[in-house]
């Protein structure tokens, strides 16, 4: 184990594949038991879907970056250069404060909802930033 790490031990699936021994932080690991525990899932399921859902997010937009690039958030915006248009576009980020509805629209698509500029903005780690 290391000073400020747990060692996950490597494991044997039934499939004769061993997997290798990851290093996890140890309030990183405290964050995700604890988030396994209150959705009810045993730890290794929780940490193999998020790890897939990570995976299956970083494809798209891997697929979206060869033109599409984050260059700055503020307040409620976010700003994506789109090398395609040669433009930059800015999603914005609404919320309503009765509901509490969070919405995105695109200015430079003229206010639409569900351009690629607002699924790249969706899909961003900055948009939860925003929204804290």
């Amino acid at each position: 184990m290391y000073s400020n790490g747990v060692v996950l031990q490597s494991l044997k699936h039934t499939d004769n594949v061993t997997y290798k021994t990851i290093h996890i932080e140890k309030e990183l690991y405290s964050k995700t038991a604890e988030l396994a525990k209150k959705s009810n899932t045993n730890l290794r399921k929780y940490v193999n879907d998020m790890i897939s859902y990570m995976v299956e997010r970083e494809e798209i937009l891997n697929r979206m970056e060869p033109f599409l690039h984050i260059i700055s958030a503020q307040e409620s915006s976010i700003f994506i250069k789109d090398a395609k248009a040669d433009k930059v576009a800015e999603v914005v980020l609404n919320v309503d404060k009765q509901s509490g509805k969070v919405s995105l629209h695109c200015r430079l698509d003229e206010g639409v909802t569900d351009c690629i500029h607002v699924a790249y903005a969706s899909a961003s780690n900055e948009l939860g930033r925003l929204h804290q």
